[in-house]
């Protein structure tokens, strides 16, 4: 099984812990608020769903790695999402210097 890899620990927090209770109390936090970007929540969440639940069963794992410390993939997401948020498009393929 591959992780799901992030280096952001609020993403993982939020959908391995923070999820349930966001859901419980009606989309509020722990301070009442409303969470913030609700709808992308809801849309990771689905995903997962999909991907644990029948007939699928697959096994998340979802891993922290930290940002910005020369980890080759994590430096390839980030080429990526800089890109399409400066609305340039990029080869979503993996590099082959990427694959060595």
């Amino acid at each position: 099984m591959q992780p799901t890899v992030s280096d952001s620990k609020y993403v993982i927090l939020g959908i391995t812990e923070w999820i349930f209770n966001w859901q419980k109390n009606n989309w509020r936090n722990a301070n009442r608020k409303p969470v913030l970007n609700r709808e992308l929540w809801e849309e990771l969440y689905e995903l997962t769903q999909e991907l644990t639940c029948p007939p699928k069963r697959r096994e998340l794992k979802w891993t922290y790695v930290k940002g910005h410390n020369e980890n080759k993939y994590n430096d390839r997401a980030d080429e990526i999402a800089t890109s399409f948020a400066e609305g340039v498009s990029v080869e979503l393929k993996l590099k082959k210097d990427i694959l060595i």
